[in-house]
């Protein structure tokens, strides 16, 4: 997973998607290359529960990021916003409550609408994914 994110990082630096701040850009890198930490593997739920304090620190940033700008990396939709798109998703969709980060909700509910592709490219995965996740929960005695 790391290296998808940084496939990314350096695909948004070479063709000026991230035009923002070196710190701003590693910033997000990192968020990109953190997300999937928690649905990395979902039989193994366990690793997926202990994960959660850093998911939530993530998410936290990404609230930062969004109570300045329209996007993640600024007022334009950049791939920094379609590859965490994915992994804010598959979180939604896992049952966590979005309702405390509420920029990072409403961006997410943006994102949505204004992709007409979305629920075809992403969001039956995110679905699908959350689905799993939820039902190892349930297996697992978890709330």
């Amino acid at each position: 997973m790391c290296l998808r994110g940084n496939v990314r990082t350096y695909v948004s630096r070479i063709t000026n998607h991230l035009a923002i701040t070196v710190t701003r850009s590693d910033a997000v890198a990192t968020l990109l290359s953190q997300f999937p930490v928690v649905f990395r593997k979902v039989k193994d739920l366990k690793m997926s529960q202990a994960n959660m304090p850093r998911l939530e620190e993530n998410m936290a940033l990404l609230e930062t990021f969004l109570t300045r700008s329209t996007y993640l990396a600024g007022e334009h939709l950049t791939i920094a916003d379609l590859a965490t798109l994915a992994n804010v998703s598959s979180v939604e969709a896992g049952g966590l409550d979005m309702s405390r980060w509420p920029h990072v909700q409403a961006w997410l509910t943006k994102l949505k609408a204004e992709l007409p592709y979305y629920e075809q490219a992403n969001g039956e995965g995110a679905q699908m994914l959350g689905a799993m996740y939820q039902k190892a929960l349930k297996e697992l005695g978890g709330k």
